[in-house]
């Protein structure tokens, strides 16, 4: 404290050197006054995401300085996790430090306390009560790995189970990292997920599977589900999923077609191609003209399905060899194609029996004018050859 208010007062001489302390010198007078406290200062201490059970969030613990080359140390206790430290030039001279630490919540997380030291030997303390929120841990079912196509939609299964008459009021899904990817609130909603996710299933029934549309390469968790009842909070045993990306989609796969058709045949054939997107599932498309087109979806396990499309077409003709494509189409405009060869034979003997309904008619009509010609002719001969009976007048 003795040097409490002292100023502080540096020479700037304005002319060179060799007049210094010279007769007649002149020079540029500025001071700072020094205000020394023997208390230290007790750092500020705040949260930054609302602690939750099973939650991760942060807490951060701010002190001011004045001495850039000996700052002081800062320390927290009470809860166990990761730190790191931010030195920040807030004006001229006054620097401010803080710490950050993330931690995974637990219930019996109730307080934190922040220690600051000087290097002088000075120290102070402040202390931050955690309203933890708790939650009812309920079982879930949930994959822990899933895939996605990017560019598409996935939707990931969920369900869980609940012995209570109420049902769930609300669904959330939110990034074990930290933020919402999921609220029917939609501002609380991480930026890059909003008007990109929705959940499809009914809570009522125990269903809350998630859909995310327009699948980024960033997107991949992991993800996690909660439930809240009125104010209650739920929490789901096996409810996070970790998201792997597919930058190609699956190729489609054909049923077993002849390597032979004779033109004119009529042939099955099915495609099919599995996907994750059952709120979209994949078009097809096929390079043949078809009479009948039946679509289907199965599902193959949980959250993944095939999507068949099984088709009748007649051979066209024209022998050689012909490319049979189908291309499966997902959402959002990925495809991919797979492709069988087939060997067209009887090209010739098809065209024949094609032109045998037109033959016939006109053979039969041309025979059938035929006859009444030679109907008429013979009946006009008939008619000259017929001698004529003299009229015999009576007197």
């Amino acid at each position: 404290m003795s040097h409490n208010e002292d100023k502080l007062y540096p020479w700037v001489d304005i002319n060179p050197i060799t007049s210094y302390h010279s007769q007649g010198h002149s020079f540029l007078d500025r001071s700072t006054k020094i205000m020394v406290s023997d208390q230290a200062q007790e750092p500020q201490m705040s949260i930054i995401d609302v602690p939750k059970v099973g939650a991760q969030s942060r807490v951060t613990c701010k002190v001011k300085y004045t001495c850039s080359s000996a700052p002081p140390a800062l320390s927290l206790n009470g809860i166990p996790g990761t730190d790191r430290t931010i030195d920040s030039l807030l004006s001229d001279g006054i620097w401010e430090r803080t710490i950050e630490r993330t931690w995974n919540v637990e219930e019996d997380h109730k307080k934190v306390e922040c220690t600051v030291r000087y290097p002088g030997g000075q120290s102070a303390k402040s202390e931050l009560l955690l309203h933890v929120e708790s939650f009812r841990v309920l079982a879930a079912d949930v994959p822990r790995r899933f895939n996605a196509l990017t560019r598409s939609c996935v939707v990931i299964p969920c369900s869980f189970q609940d012995d209570e008459d109420q049902p769930l009021t609300r669904g959330i899904w939110y990034k074990k990292t930290g933020g919402l990817v999921y609220h029917n609130a939609r501002s609380d909603v991480l930026d890059q997920f909003k008007d990109r996710t929705k959940i499809l299933g009914n809570l009522d029934e125990g269903d809350c599977s998630l859909e995310i549309d327009d699948i980024k390469p960033f997107d991949n968790g992991p993800f996690c589900f909660y439930g809240e009842k009125g104010t209650n909070k739920y929490r789901f045993n096996n409810s996070c999923v970790f998201i792997v990306m597919k930058a190609s989609p699956e190729k489609p796969v054909m049923s077993l077609v002849p390597a032979q058709v004779n033109a004119g045949s009529t042939v099955n054939v099915s495609c099919s191609v599995s996907h994750s997107c059952s709120s979209h599932p994949p078009k097809f498309s096929w390079s043949v003209p078809y009479v009948n087109n039946e679509v289907s979806d199965t599902e193959m396990s949980r959250g993944v399905w095939k999507t068949t499309s099984t088709i009748t077409f007649v051979v066209a003709g024209g022998d050689g060899q012909r490319n049979l494509n189908c291309t499966a189409i997902f959402w959002r405009g990925k495809n991919e194609t797979r492709t069988f060869k087939l060997i067209v034979e009887g090209t010739t003997a098809y065209q024949m029996q094609k032109a045998i309904p037109v033959v016939i008619p006109v053979v039969i009509l041309v025979l059938i004018l035929f006859a009444v010609l030679l109907g008429i002719f013979f009946y006009r001969k008939r008619d000259v050859n017929i001698p004529h009976t003299p009229k015999i007048s009576l007197g």
